[in-house]
């Protein structure tokens, strides 16, 4: 049994959100990426991964990386924090920042809508659908 280690918050975050494809990487695992994600098989299954999560697509559960860690290398939660410390890549946070939404793009889109309802907001971004008089609000 694992005896109770108290970790920061700061600790917590950087484990859960510890970069899963580096990870595998510094284990020698090869993880695969046919798209956007990455593609991990284990034992003919496959684990997709994106940054910090992980989904199995047969057992259909997933989880950030301390989960990934405690299910795959068989470790209980404080020790899988405790390894995920210790490695190299660990602090990665994968959390991009929330974008601000510009002002511009408000108000371009918000007069087309209410003169050309049928627009959609790649033509409305595009200029196809609207005139140069959308810009001017």
């Amino acid at each position: 049994m694992s005896e109770y280690i108290p970790f920061s918050q700061e600790e917590r975050d950087r484990a859960h959100h510890t970069n899963l494809v580096a990870l595998l990487r510094s284990q020698g695992e090869v993880p695969q990426a046919p798209g956007t994600e990455y593609e991990w098989r284990i034992g003919g299954q496959k684990v997709t991964i994106r940054g910090h999560l992980w989904y199995h697509q047969y057992e259909q559960i997933g989880g950030d990386a301390v989960g990934f860690v405690c299910r795959f290398y068989d470790k209980s939660y404080p020790d899988a924090v405790q390894f995920l410390l210790s490695q190299e890549h660990c602090g990665q946070l994968l959390i991009p920042p929330t974008p601000e939404k510009s002002s511009s793009f408000q108000t371009l889109t918000r007069p087309c809508r209410e003169r050309w309802p049928i627009c959609k907001t790649a033509e409305v971004l595009t200029g196809r659908c609207c005139p140069p008089l959308c810009a001017e609000g």
